[in-house]
């Protein structure tokens, strides 16, 4: 079993593992951070497995090129539509789901400069963009999170907002 595939399933039992005791946690300090370690697992777990199903384009890092393309188009698209809109709950959910796409943008630039480090063999190069990956990954899942609460609705002001 390749390096990537144990990566994947360890953090799909990471995912299993936490959905399971976060169903046991009352609301609080606890819970939230269960919350964020499940979101992160899934990220990694679903970048795994995409890598593996997509393996012949791993070489050339086609998909993430495709993925991270359609991100900045989605961004550009959502920053205009926010520019000419009045603030609003529906203004809140466009520039969360930019926000969003440029974390994702981002994220997929990093990990192409990740499997051209690794492919050249620069570990420098490779913890450098690992880290920088890493973090935009973990901005994609705060962003996705304050999507998701601005589209449940009940909570606004400047508190969610993605451009103040």
């Amino acid at each position: 079993m390749s390096t990537i595939a144990v990566i994947g399933w360890g953090a799909a039992a990471m995912v299993a593992v936490s959905g399971l005791v976060m169903s046991y946690l009352a609301p609080g300090p606890r819970r939230t951070v269960i919350e964020w370690l499940w979101a992160s697992a899934t990220v990694l777990a679903l970048s795994m497995f995409l890598t593996i199903r997509f393996s012949r384009a791993w070489e050339s890092g086609a998909h993430l090129k495709l993925i991270g393309w359609g991100a900045a188009a989605v961004l550009v698209v959502g920053w205009l539509v926010v520019s000419f809109t009045a603030p609003g709950p529906r203004r809140a959910v466009i520039e969360w789901l930019s926000a969003s796409a440029m974390y994702l943008a981002l994220s997929m630039l990093f990990w192409n400069l990740i499997l051209g480090a690794w492919g050249s063999g620069s570990h420098f190069a490779l913890v450098a963009f690992g880290f920088l990956g890493l973090m935009f990954g973990m901005g994609l899942c705060v962003a996705l999170y304050n999507t998701l609460r601005v589209l449940r609705g009940g909570v606004g002001g400047a508190a969610v907002s993605a451009t103040h």
